[in-house]
């Protein structure tokens, strides 16, 4: 099941990548790219106080169900995401009003359009939480976009493959226990 469900994402990347931006019915302006690596914390007795976005080269119009789902797809572990995931959209969902009410908008972004989003979103999620993570990883040695991190030996590879297999998994499980793979799995 696990190879043709990662077979399909394959055939149908583009697809699902298309559909972050044109399925919902109501876009805004998202980071693209928020993940823990793109948020600049600021500290003040070793406790953060404050945090803001850096990297807005991927900014764009789109659903905000991808921004959110990214961010803790790719940010967290799979047990926080079985522990706390429900309440993180929440989180996410109740700040979202708040900055419309701030901004007197009403009635702009239901629940259930979140919902709906982030179902539609959750292919394309996991396909760019696989990339990130494979390149934050170490094990991207060649082309244009290279890791940050130098494997050097066979053994750091074997392990940081393990790990990566492990992570990938973890969302995988957890994104079919959510539904966000339902086109995928009827």
């Amino acid at each position: 099941m696990i190879r043709t469900l990662l077979k399909h994402l394959k055939q149908n990347c583009t697809k699902y990548i298309e559909d972050v931006y044109s399925s919902s019915e109501r876009n805004c302006l998202c980071h693209g790219d928020i993940w823990k690596e793109n948020i600049l914390y600021k500290y003040e007795d070793n406790k953060p106080v404050s945090a803001c976005l850096i990297d807005f080269q991927t900014a764009r119009i789109s659903s905000p169900a991808f921004d959110v789902l990214y961010l803790i797809t790719s940010s967290a572990n799979s047990k926080l995401r079985q522990k706390h995931f429900v309440s993180l959209i929440e989180i996410y969902y109740s700040t979202l009003l708040e900055f419309f009410k701030d901004a007197n908008f009403e009635n702009v972004y239901s629940h259930r359009q979140l919902e709906k989003d982030l179902k539609t979103v959750g292919p394309a999620c996991f396909i760019v939480a696989n990339t990130a993570l494979w390149l934050s990883s170490g094990l991207q040695q060649e082309g244009h976009v290279r890791s940050k991190k130098i494997l050097q030996s066979e053994f750091e590879i074997a392990m940081a493959v393990d790990n990566y297999k492990a992570i990938i998994k973890g969302i995988l499980d957890d994104f079919i226990g959510y539904g966000y793979l339902p086109e995928i799995l009827s």
